[in-house]
């Protein structure tokens, strides 16, 4: 029966550890170079939960393959699920290629796969130490006070609106401090019952967690005051015309503001420059073009080779011809996106034609909102 409880225990503590670090990283999503992470969630899931799997060998081998198949659905989409070889082969001459651009300082270089795979290495790095940090009372309060912080900082920094992950986590948080540290409590109280100890130990995490949901489902009065945070992104928003895209550059100028806010998410077998449109005349202040002479070419039709040819270049280069699938993630955009020379393009749900400007290439399907996802040939 005791080995039975104990078992049970280590369950439960895995279980909140793995909502806990959920809550952090679905928060965190789509922000900067994070993406989606709902795969990395199911990959702490199994490493969590592997250690109750018999033989060490064999939980790291699970581990592994997982971590594996989800690079292989995330990123190697080209190649079969039946050619292991393959796969093997494509991710280990990607990570050779790794190994070379960071000696020659090329770090930019290294493809989307490998960088999850050394982010998978992060996490499994971090997880296994708030393993460790689950039987020091002290290192788990300082973990949840740093991950409190950072929602809150999302939520300030990115716009996130992340209010339940942060009542959930900062619950979740103290749950788990006081479930993890039972059997040291237990050891040191002998004269107390396990559920006077219970008792004891949930008591506070009920009382802030309490505290916390009817602070923020309270009513409050608008402050008198601007919040400083809010007034400075205001004024920021007021100097800076050009952080997003811009279809008028006919006046240029101001400091860069850059972002590592995530724009278009791309599912390609190559790397592509991905032009949007382009400018024909400086005026001295900015760029402007001259009248487009526009064409009207159904969506999943091939634009004519005539057409092409009147947009592109006009000398004779080796061509190769390949398939992207473009996201729309943090902006509109009222321009299509895709590697030079886009000849097809095909969005679902969308029928009629769209506009070639036949001068520079540039394609206008209409507005691209967040979630909009493309096919271009």
């Amino acid at each position: 029966m005791q080995v039975a409880r104990e078992r049970l225990h280590r369950v439960v503590v895995a279980g909140l550890l793995w909502i806990w670090l959920s809550l952090l990283l679905y928060a965190s999503q789509n922000i900067g170079y994070m993406g989606d992470t709902l795969p990395i969630i199911g990959y702490i899931a199994v490493l969590l939960f592997a250690q109750f799997v018999p033989g060490r060998p064999l939980r790291w081998a699970l581990v592994f393959v997982v971590a594996l198949l989800l690079i292989k659905w995330e990123y190697y989409t080209y190649v079969s699920w039946f050619n292991v070889p393959g796969f093997v082969a494509a991710l280990f001459g990607d990570l050779s290629f790794a190994v070379r651009s960071v000696l020659d300082g090329q770090i930019s270089l290294i493809n989307d796969g490998v960088r999850t795979l050394a982010f998978l290495g992060v996490v499994s790095f971090g997880t296994k130490l708030l393993e460790e940090c689950l039987a020091r009372p002290l290192w788990l309060l300082a973990a949840l006070v740093a991950g409190e912080f950072g929602l809150i900082n999302i939520a300030y920094a990115y716009d996130v609106t992340d209010t339940t992950e942060m009542v959930l986590f900062l619950a979740v948080g103290v749950f788990l401090l006081a479930l993890a540290n039972l059997p040291r409590v237990q050891a040191l109280s002998g004269q107390l019952t396990s559920r006077a100890v219970m008792r004891q130990m949930l008591a506070p995490a009920i009382v802030v967690s309490v505290m916390v949901v009817v602070g923020l489902a309270l009513p409050k009065p608008d402050g008198t005051w601007p919040k400083p945070l809010a007034l400075l992104r205001e004024l920021e928003a007021a100097g800076t015309a050009h952080q997003s895209y811009n279809a008028h550059d006919n006046s240029l100028g101001g400091p860069f503001e850059g972002t590592t806010q995530v724009m278009l998410r791309v599912f390609a077998n190559q790397p592509s420059y991905y032009r949007g449109e382009s400018m024909d005349t400086y005026t001295g202040t900015g760029w402007v073009e001259a009248p487009a002479n526009e064409a009207r070419i159904r969506f999943g039709q091939r634009i004519p080779e005539s057409l092409l040819e009147e947009s592109g270049p006009t000398f004779a280069t080796p061509t190769t011809h390949f398939t992207e699938k473009i996201e729309v993630v943090g902006k509109s955009f009222p321009v299509l996106f895709g590697g030079y020379q886009v000849d097809r393009v095909t969005i679902p749900g969308r029928s009629g034609t769209y506009r070639l400007n036949v001068d520079n290439g540039t394609i206008n399907a209409g507005t691209l909102a967040p979630g909009t996802v493309y096919t271009v040939s």
